[in-house]
């Protein structure tokens, strides 16, 4: 009995030693990865030990380490540099916050939104700006500007430049939860004067469609939101000339009633329109003449998309340039 007393408790030391040596060994690289992810956080760069969690309603990421939780509100992905994010917050035992850069980037200047709204509106949603990353729709706002340092500016203005402003507008409204279609999430503006009228926001996630409808405060959801339309073809189009063998030789390619188009050498067969392969549709090209013929394209959104010509006068023999 004394024999077998004797022999429990040794193997109950030689356990409370492993589980010492395990708690030590713990406790020691919690230390030292808390020591260093902490390091790394203060100099913008993303921790290393730990479990990562993203939630996409609100932006937010996390990161779990063994004595510590790291958070950051995403402007863009999930997988941009520390330095990109906003709202980063370093807690020790999960609880106690220590000093970190709450955002590395300057904090651009304060704007406002400033929306004027169509009155007794009955028309359905439209597009306001596609790119290859997403599409934005407005309703019932017949005009949404961006205020900043005494100036204003159309937000479509804004984004053919910083697409990523979405996000900053994104910024100035609060997620108030799902609608009931369980996937489409509703954003409403802060009651403060960040914005004139109030703004409401809906982000589609269904069947691959993540489009962005803005519209008044009190917008319901309507029957056309979040539902597939090929409707970005003006956005997406680009221009491109073919490679070819110059022929110095002027050629009309378009007339209107008024002017005629010119370019300074025989290439209208070489220009072609060009819309890339997004949101599941395949590449496609047409020849330039061919778009003009039927209406797919102006010879004005030409010109604004770059392509250079002569405009000659019908009643001139004046040519003016395209991107005088």
């Amino acid at each position: 009995m004394i024999t077998l007393i004797v022999t429990l408790f040794r193997i109950i030391k030689e356990i409370f030693k492993t589980v010492y040596k395990v708690a030590l060994l713990l406790l020691i690289v919690g230390v030292l990865t808390t020591g260093i992810d902490y390091t790394r956080v203060k100099s913008g760069e993303t921790p290393l030990f730990n479990v990562k969690f993203y939630k996409v309603r609100t932006k937010t990421q996390t990161f779990q380490g063994i004595f510590y939780k790291a958070t950051r509100k995403v402007r863009n992905d999930p997988n941009e540099p520390l330095v990109e994010s906003s709202k980063i917050k370093f807690k020790l035992l999960n609880k106690y916050p220590v000093d970190v850069p709450s955002e590395f980037k300057e904090v651009t200047a304060e704007y406002a939104i400033e929306t004027k709204e169509v009155e007794n509106c009955q028309e359905t949603s439209k597009l306001y700006y596609a790119d290859e990353k997403i599409k934005v729709y407005t309703y019932c706002i017949e005009s949404f500007q961006i205020k900043s340092n005494d100036k204003k500016d159309e937000l479509i203005n804004l984004l053919k430049e910083q697409p990523e402003l979405v996000d900053e507008v994104d910024s100035k409204l609060a997620y108030i939860g799902l609608l009931p279609d369980g996937t489409t999430q509703k954003y409403l503006s802060y009651n403060d004067e960040s914005t004139n009228n109030g703004l409401a926001m809906f982000k589609c996630n269904n069947n691959g469609i993540t489009d962005i409808y803005f519209g008044p405060r009190g917008m319901q959801k309507q029957y056309d939101f979040c539902t597939y339309k090929d409707d970005d073809f003006k956005f997406m189009y680009t221009v491109e000339e073919l490679e070819h063998e110059k022929v110095d030789q002027v050629e009309t390619f378009y007339e209107d009633l008024e002017n005629y188009y010119q370019f300074t050498e025989t290439k209208s067969d070489y220009v072609i329109i060009k819309t890339p392969a997004v949101r599941g549709k395949e590449e496609q090209t047409c020849p330039l003449k061919t778009a003009l013929a039927y209406g797919l394209v102006t010879i004005d959104e030409l010109k604004e998309k770059g392509l250079e010509f002569n405009v000659v006068s019908k009643n001139t023999t004046t040519a003016e340039e395209s991107n005088s």
